[in-house]
């Protein structure tokens, strides 16, 4: 066993940078899988049913399935070039039919996570749902693209101020070629915008929600029953109506949060109802109302909760990637 570690991710993923020092000072041996850049660029996959043979090429290197300890299912997806054709899109999806069969091909190695609990863990709608079942407190919550729906959920909500996010993804692409694209922030929006624009929620299911009197956020990352919760503040964002941390519009600032056994204890039964070995969990706090529940991004960012705070998130997950009768 040559105690191989295969990360599917692409090139430029810093985080994947770092566990890659993790990994060799521990005696294992990462290795890359640009799975952005398959099938169009170096790597290669085969398999051959007639000698149930399975090999994986990276950057022209063979490597034999047996040698490969675990794989950690980071991000799969690219960013992408900054302009591809039709035809590249083509390929790519398709290898990434291949690329997600690969759990099957390999069910005796640490997957963290599953790809097919991965991607099914995306479904916003599915953990509102799961949280609420768990305990967890979520903000009041309208789903969908009714305007009859929509108004009454308005008036339950009364003189509440309200926020609007994707019901899937943030990331919006805005040509054929991936070359103009946009990210879209929760923010707050005025009762009347919507109430003036009803009719045109029937175009597209969105989140609308309670915007939640809060502190400051917490970003919760989980590695199997490990907790690493790190306090997020933003400062300086020119928009007055922005509620994301993630907005790059401002300064954030890192700092050390414990969070109660019970919430540690929620989010990891919440992790592992939806099928996941590792995610991290959005919430808001306030010494008044306590924690809310948003989201889990089930291959989000931690690296500032390592650098900044010195959680040693690298080693979790190699621990997890390389633990015995997973």
């Amino acid at each position: 066993m040559n105690n191989i570690i295969l990360i599917v991710s692409y090139g430029d993923d810093v985080h994947k940078r770092v566990f890659e020092e993790v990994a060799i000072k521990n005696n294992y041996k990462p290795l890359l899988f640009d799975a952005g850049g398959y099938p169009i660029e170096n790597e290669e996959l085969s398999i051959n049913f007639l000698d149930d043979n399975l090999f994986i090429s990276v950057k022209d290197k063979k490597v034999d399935p047996n040698d490969i300890f675990g794989v950690w299912w980071r991000r799969p997806r690219n960013r992408g070039k900054d302009k591809i054709t039709a035809m590249d899109r083509y390929m790519q999806l398709e290898g990434e039919v291949l690329v997600r069969s690969l759990r099957d091909f390999l069910p005796d190695v640490n997957w963290v996570s599953d790809p097919e609990a991965t991607r099914m863990a995306c479904r916003k709608p599915v953990q509102l749902l799961v949280a609420k079942k768990l305990g967890l407190k979520i903000p009041d919550t309208y789903l969908g693209n009714s305007p009859e729906g929509l108004l009454r959920f308005l008036k339950m909500l009364n003189n509440k101020k309200i926020i609007i996010k994707p019901i899937g993804t943030s990331f919006i692409d805005l040509s054929s070629d991936g070359s103009n694209s946009m990210v879209v922030f929760t923010k707050i929006v005025e009762k009347q915008l919507i109430l003036d624009n009803m009719e045109m929620v029937k175009n597209c299911p969105v989140i609308f929600q309670e915007a939640v009197e809060k502190d400051s956020d917490v970003r919760i990352t989980i590695v199997d029953d490990q907790v690493f919760c790190a306090e997020v503040s933003l400062f300086g964002c020119s928009d007055p109506n922005n509620v994301d941390w993630r907005n790059h519009d401002g300064k954030r600032v890192y700092t050390r949060h414990e969070l109660p056994k019970k919430i540690q204890l929620q989010c990891i039964a919440f992790t592992k109802a939806m099928g996941l070995r590792f995610g991290c969990i959005d919430m808001a706090y306030s010494k008044k109302n306590g924690y809310t529940f948003f989201e889990i991004n089930p291959q989000g960012q931690w690296l500032p909760s390592e650098i900044d705070l010195g959680y040693p998130i690298s080693i979790a997950l190699l621990k997890s990637l390389t633990r015995q009768g997973v």
